[in-house]
Formats: C-alpha cells, sequence, structure tokens
C-alpha cells in the first residue's frame, strides 16, 4: 500500500516538473520573441528580461 502511494506521488511529482519545465520553454520564447522587437519598446524589453534572468 505504501509503496503505491509513493508511486502514485512520483508520477504526480513527474507529471508537475514536465508542465513546469513546458512553462518555461514557452517563456522563454516570449521573451525571445518579445527581445527581437524593434525600437523603444524592444529596448525596454531586453532591459526588463535581462534583470529579471539574472
Amino acid at each position: 500500500m505504501e509503496a503505491q502511494k509513493a508511486a502514485k506521488s512520483a508520477q504526480v511529482a513527474e507529471g508537475r516538473a514536465a508542465e513546469a519545465l513546458r512553462r518555461a520553454e514557452k517563456a522563454e520564447a516570449t521573451i525571445q520573441q518579445a527581445k527581437a522587437m524593434p525600437g523603444l519598446k524592444g529596448r525596454l524589453v531586453r532591459f526588463l528580461a535581462d534583470d529579471v534572468m539574472k
């Protein structure tokens, strides 16, 4: 019974970790797109993204 609970908990944790990785990859792609924006908006995004990534 305990082994089943542990296995279920491990599966749940693995699913959460995979979802977090997908969200992080999506956020990184969005930041890269925003950094490519021209002009003042692009500069602002690059400044803010750089500050957040440190």
